[in-house]
């Protein structure tokens, strides 16, 4: 995105599925918003079950993943567009 753009970018549906590693990919998302200053995110908070879709992307229902995203939001700078 930083080769079109300097203008502020907000993630929208963003989200890690439940796979292995979950808390660390969340953690990765969160270390590549930083360095790439992005405005934000929208996450995906949803169980999709319809079509050939069945993943749970919520975070509440894992310890690990949920610090991980708390984290996360403690770690980023506020940025103003």
């Amino acid at each position: 995105m930083r080769t079109f753009t300097r203008q502020p970018v907000l993630l929208s549906e963003t989200a890690v599925g439940p796979a292995a590693g979950q808390a660390v990919k969340i953690g990765n998302l969160f270390a590549g918003m930083r360095q790439y200053q992005t405005l934000g995110l929208v996450w995906f908070d949803i169980a999709q079950h319809d079509g050939p879709y069945h993943q749970d992307w919520r975070i509440e229902n894992s310890p690990a993943a949920e610090a991980a995203f708390r984290l996360g939001v403690a770690r980023m700078a506020l940025k103003h567009p």
